[in-house]
C-alpha cells in the first residue's frame, strides 16, 4: 500500500517538473496541459485536506494565462554598435 502512494506521488512529482520545465521554456500549452495532468491524479488517488490545498493551488495556477515580455534590448544595441565604431 506504501509503495503504491510513493508511486503515485512520483507520479504528481514527474507532473509538476514537467510543468515547471514547460514554463521555462514559455510552452503554455505543456505547461497547462501538466498541471491538469497533476490534478487529476490527485483527484483520483488522494484524499483530504493536504490534496484539498494542493488541488486549490493547482487550480489557481492552472488559471493563468503565462505571458513572458522579452525585455527591448534595442538601446543596448545602439550603444554596442556605437563603441564598437568607435
Amino acid at each position: 500500500h506504501t509503495a503504491y502512494r510513493r508511486q503515485r506521488q512520483m507520479c504528481i512529482r514527474d507532473r509538476l517538473e514537467t510543468a515547471r520545465l514547460a514554463l521555462l521554456e514559455r510552452r503554455e500549452g505543456s505547461y497547462h496541459d501538466s498541471l491538469t495532468s497533476a490534478e487529476k491524479w490527485l483527484k483520483q488517488y488522494f484524499i483530504g485536506e493536504e490534496r484539498d490545498a494542493a488541488l486549490a493551488t493547482l487550480t489557481a495556477l492552472n488559471s493563468e494565462t503565462i505571458t513572458v515580455t522579452m525585455p527591448d534590448i534595442s538601446a543596448s544595441l545602439v550603444w554596442l554598435k556605437e563603441k564598437g565604431n568607435q
